[in-house]
């Protein structure tokens, strides 16, 4: 699985320079890339998430109701924008295809370089 994730501060930061056009730049980039990774079988799900604003954090308390707190996260706390659940044949593929996620197209068309982290999804147990 491949997450990518960013600080909130970063966030707002590249979400409120973006011009329509920008916009219009990053959903057909990953569009293409979605496409070309459905094509190759690659691609099993991915999801873009709503920013840090929108987040819920849920936690149990022993002996109490759960403790819930309201999003947005502090500006230094990396929070989750999007997720790719892929299917490869080896790690350096992986690798290539977060590389590829991570220079998505930010303001004027410029790479985010957005720091991605891939997760093994290890096989349920028997």
């Amino acid at each position: 699985m491949v997450q990518m994730l960013s600080k909130r501060d970063d966030w707002d930061a590249i979400m409120g320079s973006l011009t329509g056009e920008d916009v219009q730049r990053l959903v057909r980039y990953n569009v293409e890339l979605d496409e070309e990774l459905r094509k190759r079988g690659e691609l099993l799900e991915d999801r873009g998430l709503a920013g840090p604003q929108a987040v819920t954090t849920v936690q149990a308390v022993p002996g109490g109701e759960p403790r819930v707190t309201q999003g947005p996260y502090r500006p230094d706390e990396q929070f989750l924008v999007g997720y790719w659940v892929i299917e490869v044949d080896s790690m350096e593929r992986a690798v290539e295809i977060a590389a590829r996620i991570s220079v998505s197209p930010g303001p004027g068309g410029e790479p985010v370089n957005i720091p991605v982290e891939l997760h093994a999804v290890p096989p349920r147990p028997a």
